[in-house]
Order: C-alpha cells, then sequence, then structure tokens
C-alpha cells in the first residue's frame, strides 16, 4: 500500500507534524512516503529542502509556493500535477529523471529556474513554464519519441526563456529535426539544440556542460 501525505496525514514525529501543520517545517525528507498529496507542502514559505527518494506522484500544488525552496530530490517521481511546483521563487534547477507526465502550471513562476533534467518525459501540459524567465535549458533524452506538448506549455502571458529566444530545449542530436516538425513544438525550432553538443563527454547521458549553454 502506498504511503501517502497530505495536510492531514502527516508521516514522521510529532515536531514534523506541528511545524509542518504551522507551515514553518524548512526541510522535509521521508523515504518511506510514496505520494505527496493536494497542497501537502504548499505555502511552507522556510522549506528549504525536500528528500523524497521514493515518491512517484506529486498531485496538484503539493509543493507549491515555498519561497526558499532551493532542492527537490525526487529521484522516482513519475507524474507531477497540476501546480505540483509552481510558484517557488528561489529554486533554480530540477531534476525528475523518472518523470514521464508534466501536467499544467507545473513549474509555472518559478522565477529564477535556469535548468529543467526531465530526460524521460512524454507528455507537458499548458503554462508549464509560464514565466520562467530565467529558463536557460530543458533538457530531454529520449531517443525515440517526441513528448507531446501545448501551445501555452512554454509561453501565455509573459513567456520563458525559451519563448523569448533566450533558453533552448536539449534534445538527442537524431531528435532535433523531429522536434522542429513536431505539432507545437515547430514555432520553437530555432530553440532546439543537440544535446549532444552540450555535454561533458559528447553522449545523450551525459552531464550538461553549463559553460556551453
Amino acid at each position: 500500500m502506498a504511503e501517502f501525505i497530505n495536510t492531514v496525514d502527516v508521516l514522521g514525529d510529532d515536531a514534523v507534524i506541528d511545524s509542518l501543520i504551522e507551515r514553518t517545517i524548512t526541510e522535509f525528507k521521508d523515504d518511506k512516503v510514496t505520494i505527496i498529496g493536494y497542497g501537502a507542502l504548499a505555502l511552507c514559505k522556510e522549506l528549504k529542502n525536500v528528500d523524497i527518494p521514493n515518491v512517484t506522484t506529486l498531485q496538484s500544488d503539493a509543493i507549491k509556493g515555498c519561497d526558499s525552496l532551493e532542492t527537490v530530490y525526487a529521484p522516482n517521481v513519475v507524474s507531477v500535477g497540476s501546480g505540483g511546483l509552481q510558484d517557488n521563487i528561489a529554486l533554480q534547477s530540477i531534476c525528475l529523471p523518472k518523470a514521464k507526465t508534466i501536467l499544467a502550471n507545473a513549474l509555472r513562476q518559478c522565477y529564477a529556474l535556469e535548468y529543467a533534467e526531465l530526460p524521460e518525459v512524454q507528455s507537458f501540459g499548458g503554462y508549464v513554464f509560464e514565466s520562467d524567465l530565467a529558463l536557460k535549458a530543458v533538457v530531454i533524452r529520449q531517443v525515440n519519441t517526441v513528448p507531446t506538448t501545448t501551445t501555452t506549455t512554454f509561453h501565455y502571458m509573459y513567456g520563458s526563456g525559451i519563448s523569448k529566444g533566450t533558453g533552448h530545449v536539449y534534445v538527442p542530436s537524431a531528435m532535433v529535426a523531429r522536434y522542429k516538425a513536431a505539432t507545437n513544438w515547430s514555432v520553437y525550432a530555432s530553440q532546439i539544440r543537440a544535446l549532444e553538443d552540450y555535454t561533458v563527454d559528447g553522449t545523450v547521458t551525459g552531464e550538461l556542460d553549463k559553460t556551453k549553454i
């Protein structure tokens, strides 16, 4: 049975429960919970670090509006619900290596966000990166499929670094032409680059060389 955390069902000791209820928590670490429920860690203004190695699902608004949030360690997250990581204004990078589905508004208004590694993503909802004007790189590594996306994933009112031309989407070189021709990707054709050209070792799985971006 999946372990679940929401605003009324908190795993952890009394101190963790109290700080979460009062929204004063500064760090959340749990290796048992597998689902972060609706609004469970939302609006925790002092929360800096989240370490959830076994979580597979971030539900809507799960970790939203945490002004001090700097790091999220979530290596097994498969889906991010609507607004799941929205409004985290201090978050500069996010890596979700197993994420398949990123729903609407998931990373919207993360003003400091520069890098998003979503290597296995299969679908983006609308407004995912809206207002992320610092965004320099979205990294997708899968070699067979172009993820579905919408006309508003990277742009709505204020846009993102991708839509403004200051950021790029990095994909395997063999996939570049397919992305540039794909529905809702073609408008950003000039912002799509070969991942191999921007990795330290020149391979699709290599570490991104941020000095080349």
